[in-house]
């Protein structure tokens, strides 16, 4: 699979997920957790699937994770 559609299902994933947990648990309040840790899994599939270990690429990782945690 290509890079963006294994993010893609690994985002549809995530986004199931969130959905099931929130309908068993009755609280749709857990969508903002689930938001900003999406950008985690956007960027961590990212980085493992295409293999580039470069420092650049592990500054971006680290400012998105930082970002997508502060969310």
């Amino acid at each position: 699979m290509t890079l963006i559609v294994t993010v893609a299902v690994a985002l549809a994933v995530w986004a199931h997920l969130a959905f099931f947990l929130a309908v068993i648990l009755k609280n749709n309040t857990i969508a903002d957790v689930f938001w900003g840790l999406g950008f985690l899994v956007v960027v961590w599939t990212s980085l493992f699937v295409s293999g580039n270990f470069q420092p650049r690429a592990w500054l971006v990782v680290g400012l998105v994770t930082l970002w997508g945690l502060r969310l």
